[in-house]
């Protein structure tokens, strides 16, 4: 759809929306949008100053071509199924005084639908957080800038746009008037996509006489922001003039220039001197944010802001036992993209972690034990704000001084035990354990795995609270630990072998029961016959084990019910082994049922093995004592076994070829098979009975 509608017009570009349907037809919003209008009304009624800025903003659109009003004849020849009105609103921050943001807000519903609802939210093509800043933090000269108004940017095309009304009068008793956005809007769910597809294609057309300055958009934005980093000042002032001579070329315009390096930003044009903002109030420096964290382009230094709402400084300041909801909002106000707080967050996360266990209430104040961590947590947070953190990994860095760099990844695990994994066939362990080895295995050698002890190992700063984290510039946490400055020999060294552990192994699984079984299960033909062979079989096996109790004559109904128990048995243990000894050894250690493996297809079913070695199901019928044991613990089956088949056979046949859903009824009276309707249909399309009383159609019209 994006490469279908998107086109360029001169400098910019214009595309659709992402529409989730070809034909859409939406209902009649005018009345809500016009209801919204009048909210708005009187909320510049209450504050004039507000609806000036409002009018302001709506006449730039109007001469920026961002909107326009619409003409009778345009209104009147729009498809009406096509027709939204956007409500639109006014967003104000505290901490920007006087600056109002429009909004159009396409979450709103009319008859229970709103215009996000019919959009697709398009690819993902955003580079991840991350890998932006890790760019960032490469090279000694870094520059930062972002797009002025992104989605604006891009145009919508003409049979779109009756999808993008909105309400506005100039004044308090004007009439209302109805205006069109001509451009993507802030809000519909399909802006981003469409904003980075158009970004990206317009790169992409300059990839061969502007290599690098194509990398650094595809690689280096993350929505609007732009930020990179050089070895050089005259590769920073080429690549960065190339950005922004792309960015021009698609209708983008970079602003907002920020350098650690004066001449970069005197060659592009901007001033030496940046008006930065204040933005971390708590040490009262001038800084910009960028991507989440804030950079004092001065001392080329990252920090970070520990400004919160005012509920949550107000519940640290005055030693108030806070409730799980505040604990909660406090710990997720802290964003921090590289984790470089993690010493400190990831406490944080286990009171919360504490909480949940103890089952407080989200407005239920904490216990002492909570309260007692809480306050020795919350003391931190002051020595955040003073924490920084060099923006370049190697200052001076250039692009030589990767050449023979290396990464090393520090863990908190068992040494031993996830030494022996990585070192083991991961076949020999559950699934969760398997496919993390075998992704190892697959991007890294196993030489390459060392031990470390606790006591230099960075990662267990993160997860060994001890006296607290240390937050300072020479921590073993930023700067990793000393041996790695040392020749190789000299760094740590695990004594003695690596023995096999059996942490999360897959069960071992034996069947009493030989390889080649007794019974050949396509051998019969009905499951009366299958029974009836069982039975006899087994009453062989009692008889030479047992001759004084010899047995002989009919069968006896206890002897039966003992083969069907002994053909759910093998029927089960050859559908599902892991799962049968893993609850077999629960149910040895009397713990009633045991955890089996996530993508077994029994985790649902909440299976456990009763007296006899077979599994059953737990559910809420179980609860019912009035009912039958095995109704309320049935028998669970596969499905697509022989012997399963023949059983839904029989229960068709003795219910004389009934309705469909009598058989279903009846068989869920004692057994649990998944996809049990499809299995009788196809038991039914097979009958041959059933195809002599129910002839199709097609034969009965055939002349005699």
């Amino acid at each position: 759809m994006l490469e279908k509608t998107t086109k360029r017009i001169g400098r910019h570009y214009e595309t659709g929306l992402l529409w989730t349907e070809e034909e859409i037809e939406l209902p009649d919003s005018y009345g809500m949008a016009l209801q919204r209008h009048q909210c708005l009304q009187r909320r510049m009624d209450r504050n004039p100053a507000l609806r000036e800025n409002i009018s302001r903003q709506i006449k730039e659109y109007v001469e920026k071509g961002y909107a326009h009003r619409g003409t009778p004849a345009e209104l009147e020849n729009a498809n009406p199924r096509k027709a939204w009105f956007l409500p639109l609103g006014a967003v104000t921050n505290p901490n920007k005084p006087g600056k109002v943001r429009l909004i159009w807000d396409a979450a709103a519903k009319a008859s229970g639908v709103s215009l996000n609802s019919v959009l697709l939210k398009g690819p993902d093509q955003l580079t991840l957080l991350p890998a932006v800043l890790f760019r960032f933090r490469l090279y000694y000269i870094a520059v930062s800038a972002d797009i002025e108004q992104m989605f604006h940017q891009l145009g919508i095309i003409q049979d779109d746009k009756n999808s993008l009304r909105f309400l506005w009068s100039d004044t308090a008793d004007g009439p209302v008037q109805i205006y069109l956005m001509d451009v993507a809007t802030f809000g519909a769910t399909c802006s981003p996509a469409s904003a980075q597809y158009v970004k990206n294609v317009n790169a992409q057309e300059h990839v061969k006489q502007y290599p690098r300055a194509v990398e650094g958009i595809l690689k280096s934005h993350y929505v609007d922001d732009y930020l990179d980093s050089f070895g050089t000042e005259t590769q920073a002032v080429k690549v960065s003039a190339e950005v922004r001579l792309i960015h021009h070329n698609g209708g983008f315009h970079l602003r907002n220039w920020r350098s650690n390096n004066e001449r970069v930003l005197t060659e592009l044009g901007e001033p030496a001197v940046i008006d930065s903002k204040n933005l971390n109030l708590d040490c009262g420096e001038q800084v910009d944010r960028v991507l989440g964290m804030l950079w004092t382009s001065s001392s080329d230094e990252l920090s970070f802001s520990t400004r919160m709402s005012d509920e949550v400084t107000n519940l640290l300041h005055h030693d108030t036992r806070p409730t799980k909801r505040q604990v909660l909002r406090c710990v997720m106000s802290l964003f921090d993209p590289l984790g470089l707080l993690a010493p400190f967050i990831i406490h944080g996360k286990v009171l919360i972690q504490e909480l949940w266990r103890a089952g407080t209430q989200w407005d239920e104040t904490v216990s002492d034990e909570v309260f007692e961590n809480w306050n020795r947590w919350t003391r931190m947070i002051e020595f955040i704000s003073t924490l920084r953190i060099p923006r370049c990994y190697f200052p001076p860095a250039t692009e030589d001084t990767y050449e023979d760099a290396q990464l090393h990844v520090f863990v908190d695990a068992n040494s031993s035990t996830a030494r022996s994994w990585i070192r083991s066939d991961p076949r020999r362990y559950k699934p969760f354990v398997a496919h993390r080895v075998g992704e190892i295995l697959e991007i890294t050698d196993v030489s390459e795995w060392r031990w470390v002890p606790s006591k230099l190992n960075p990662a267990d700063e993160a997860t060994k609270w001890g006296r607290g984290p240390y937050f300072h510039s020479d921590s073993q946490w930023f700067n990793g630990p000393d041996f790695l400055r040392l020749p190789e020999e000299k760094w740590p060294q695990m004594t003695g072998t690596v023995e096999v552990t059996t942490e999360d192994a897959r069960p071992s699984v034996l069947f009493h029961f030989a390889m080649e079984p007794v019974l050949d299960f396509e051998r019969f033909s009905t499951w009366k016959r299958m029974l009836r062979t069982t039975a006899y079989v087994l009453r062989f096996f009692f008889n030479i084990s047992k001759p004084e109790q010899k047995r002989c004559g009919s069968l006896t109904q206890a002897e039966l019910l003992d083969a069907e128990r002994t053909i759910m048995k093998l029927v089960q243990r050859e559908s599902y082994p892991d799962e049968t000894a893993v609850l077999e050894q629960r149910y040895s250690q009397q713990k009633g049922h045991g955890s089996i493996d996530r993508n077994s297809k029994l985790y649902q079913l909440m299976s456990a093995v009763d007296e006899n070695g077979l599994l059953r199901q737990q559910s809420r019928v179980a609860a019912a004592k009035e009912l039958e044991f095995n109704a309320r613990f049935p028998f669970i089956l596969p499905p697509k076994h022989r012997a399963v088949r023949l059983l839904v056979e029989d229960y068709h046949r003795r219910y004389r070829h009934a309705n469909n859903e009598t058989v279903v009824n009846e068989l869920r009276q004692r057994f649990t098979i998944s996809s049990l309707r499809q299995l009788v249909k196809s038991v039914v399309y097979k009958c041959q009975l059933c195809k002599i009383r129910n002839p199709p159609m097609a034969a009965l019209s055939r002349p005699a």
